[in-house]
């Protein structure tokens, strides 16, 4: 056999093997790499139970703190409770006033409302404009969407249980690009009524 045929006999040899190699070490990092994700997965769904148990645990410590702790353990177990309150239904609220994709979803914001806050909040134009169908065109014309992206509550006091505090809410709104906006509220929100009784952008 020439010498040249044996030379190409090994390159070929060594080219499959080359090849052989390169799929069976792609397949084992794809391979890896789908274990790694199903395993962050996995990680995450544990990560959400534990915090959905932490907080159900929290929650009962302080129901039971505010039967029968003491006068001072009492007060913190009632702010826990009011400022989880508060969060709660100001996330529920923001999210109807902030989420629209068109005008019908605009206009229907504030019958979505209705069980979340008093009238005087539904007839604030600056929150839920004017109710009228030529006004919530714009929303259509220049093509608006809008999507709550975040709310922090700050629980300041409760009085006759009417909880007060502030609300920084953080939204995006898409039209030719998308832009970040970021308001600050005074909100109180009235127990007895379960309602938001005030909300004013500051």
């Amino acid at each position: 056999m020439r010498k040249s045929n044996l030379y190409l006999i090994l390159l070929s040899v060594l080219t499959v093997m080359l090849l052989v190699l390169g799929v069976f070490f792609r397949v084992r990092l794809v391979k890896s790499n789908h274990d790694l994700t199903a395993s962050n997965q996995r990680l995450e769904q544990t990560n959400k139970k534990y915090q959905k148990h932490k907080d159900k645990v929290a929650k009962k410590v302080y129901y039971y703190t505010v039967k029968h702790g003491n006068a001072e353990t009492k007060v913190f177990g009632q702010q826990y409770l009011a400022n989880e309150l508060l969060s709660n239904q100001a996330n529920k609220l923001f999210s109807v006033i902030y989420t629209y994709n068109d005008s019908n979803q605009y206009l229907a914001r504030k019958d979505k409302a209705k069980y979340l806050a008093t009238d005087n909040i539904l007839n604030n134009e600056a929150l839920f404009g004017n109710g009228s169908k030529t006004s919530a065109k714009v929303v259509d014309t220049l093509n608006v969407q809008s999507a709550l992206k975040n709310v922090d509550t700050y629980y300041t006091d409760e009085n006759n249980g009417v909880i007060n505090g502030w609300a920084r809410v953080t939204y995006t709104l898409t039209s030719n690009s998308v832009r970040e906006g970021t308001k600050v509220f005074h909100i109180a929100y009235d127990k007895n009524q379960s309602k938001f009784i005030t909300v004013e952008a500051q």
